[in-house]
């Protein structure tokens, strides 16, 4: 399985597409539009399904999740040192570029160990001067509904 594209396994956290509904500071409201592959700590998501977690921080040339906004969602759950359980999702944007819908926003996917050649070969640069990449959305699902097949097996 390759966990290059995002860092995110299969066994350690659901993937999800989502429409981001509400956002206050890093705590976001979401709108299940797929689920790409379930996770143990969350086995009844289902399309239609509201979920709330902690969305990653704009930093390091990352931008954070905007209301309005689709992304691909790897949602983790974990324990605080307190006790409290928090979910957690690092992101793929999902855009619309020049008429076309990409998943956007990898920080330097041509470096990465086990992406597929087929996956490489469409990446192109995100953002000039920068090593950012794009990916076409249909391309990007494709590859994780292989990864959840290759798992499933």
């Amino acid at each position: 399985m390759s966990e290059a594209v995002y860092g995110a396994a299969v066994n350690e956290a659901a993937a999800l597409l989502v429409n981001v509904t509400a956002k206050n500071i890093q705590d976001i409201q979401a709108e299940v539009l797929d689920v790409y592959w379930p996770q143990p700590s969350f086995p009844s998501l289902n399309v239609g399904q509201r979920v709330q977690f902690i969305g990653e921080g704009g930093t390091w040339g990352r931008v954070e999740l905007r209301v309005g906004e689709r992304a691909i969602v790897f949602l983790q759950r974990f324990t605080h040192r307190q006790g409290k359980a928090y979910e957690y999702c690092q992101h793929i944007r999902v855009e619309e570029i020049e008429g076309r819908w990409w998943a956007a926003d990898f920080f330097d996917i041509k470096r990465a160990k086990g992406v597929p050649s087929w996956l490489l070969d469409a990446a192109k640069p995100y953002q000039q001067g920068t090593d950012y990449f794009r990916v076409p959305f249909d391309v990007m699902e494709r590859h994780l509904r292989d990864i959840a097949k290759l798992s499933a097996a």
